[in-house]
């Protein structure tokens, strides 16, 4: 790993750039995410534009945003890291992930508990790392450590006045926003928290053309749209006066093609980047500084080297590595690279050395900060559950076939 750590305090970047195929086999179709159309009439749309590829003008779409990218990679280190203890196995994950926590590396992350509040107990424990906003998500806002609004308490007050010059408090109590970006922009205050991603990642279709997606359902009863019915309270009856079954989700669905939900393409193409001179600009006061870093690196490759982060993307989108071997590379200033492909026990090795460096200096809390929500947050979210049951129940909630 010495190659590994010398970069992290020289080198510009790490870069991989992976070519990827559907799995269906070369020429499948593939469904993209849908935008919402200017228009509110029409369907959904992808989002297309021209890519600089070899020289080359070419037309690309995206299949997996940056923003997507990076929670799927936070989601590997959530299933790695979280659900599976430290000294446990753990789901399907393996190679880096599994040796570290055996080794019983853990990451800090922040958790509001929802077990046993009533109306809400389904909720469970959700984590900073699962979250959109991660530690500075209105959700931790709104939550009470010791009968105390979060915020308030010391711990709170510390996250929130941290900097770039002074990025411990993130480091130590909710790890995964110096990795995957934090903002601030619902706290409040005179300081405005903002960390920029040190890892993005981002799928595209290359050369992709629009396709068509049939839409169409059989229903076994064959139920008619001459019959008329009403919902009252989530129970359907015979109303001369009311909707077509189809309102409701009886009767079959004439087969009709949509435009533009789908593609066809030569290849995908991913392309993931961590910035080394981004990290550079944290500071870590104390001697915490190189260990601070090579463990932020060394997370973002883990989570990076997971599956999760091509395969299965949505319906009908599952893609599978294009038959290579795909390495990273070092990334210097002056653009010369060197390649490297990381070990999972020597990467496992370096993030054990530089977590428990940190754990003695105090810059790294493997146990959780948990939280309880407040009465507020636990009411809003009663409220809209049942404004959104009624809105189903009225059939006010109509869903349209889409290949999402």
């Amino acid at each position: 790993m010495e190659q590994l750590a010398e970069a992290v305090g020289t080198a510009s970047a790490l870069r991989r750039i992976r070519r990827l195929q559907p799995a269906g086999g070369e020429g499948d179709y593939v469904a993209p995410p849908t935008y919402p159309h200017p228009e509110k009439k029409k369907w959904g749309i992808h989002s297309y534009e021209t890519r600089r590829i070899s020289g080359d003008d070419i037309r690309c779409v995206l299949l997996d945003s940056v923003q997507s990218q990076a929670a799927r990679m936070e989601e590997s280190l959530v299933r790695a890291f979280v659900f599976a203890p430290p000294g446990e196995p753990g789901g399907r994950d393996r190679g880096a992930a599994r040796l570290a926590r055996e080794k019983g590396v853990a990451i800090p992350h922040i958790v509001v508990d929802f077990t046993g509040v009533p109306g809400v107990p389904d909720i469970g424990r959700v984590t900073s790392m699962e979250l959109p906003h991660r530690v500075f998500d209105a959700a931790i806002r709104d939550s009470l450590l010791d009968d105390e609004p979060f915020p308030d308490t010391a711990i709170g007050r510390e996250i929130s006045n941290s900097t770039q010059r002074n990025a411990t408090p993130l480091l130590r109590y909710a790890t995964t926003g110096l990795v995957y970006g934090a903002w601030k922009s619902y706290w409040g205050g005179a300081l405005t928290a903002r960390f920029q991603r040190c890892i993005t990642s981002e799928i595209i279709g290359v050369n992709a053309r629009e396709s068509c997606s049939p839409a169409s359902k059989t229903d076994r009863f064959n139920i008619g749209k001459d019959v008329k019915i009403s919902m009252d309270d989530g129970r359907m009856r015979l109303d001369a006066r009311g909707k077509r079954p189809s309102e409701y989700g009886h009767g079959s669905i004439v087969s009709t093609e949509i435009p533009n939900l789908g593609v066809t393409m030569d290849y995908a193409r991913q392309t993931t980047v961590i910035t080394l001179a981004g990290l550079r600009r944290l500071g870590f006061p104390g001697k915490d500084e190189a260990a601070a870093r090579s463990a932020l690196v060394a997370l973002a490759v883990i989570g990076a080297e997971d599956e999760g982060t091509f395969s299965a993307l949505r319906s009908r989108c599952d893609l599978v590595q294009g038959g290579e071997e795909y390495e990273w590379e070092i990334v210097n200033a002056d653009g010369t690279t060197e390649g490297f492909r990381p070990d999972p026990r020597k990467i496992a090795e370096w993030l054990v050395e530089s977590v428990e460096e940190l754990e003695s200096g105090g810059a790294w809390d493997k146990n959780p900060t948990v939280l309880r929500p407040t009465k507020s947050l636990v009411d809003l979210i009663k409220k809209s559950r049942e404004r959104m049951l009624g809105k189903e129940a009225s059939g006010g909630s109509k869903g349209r076939p889409t290949p999402e």
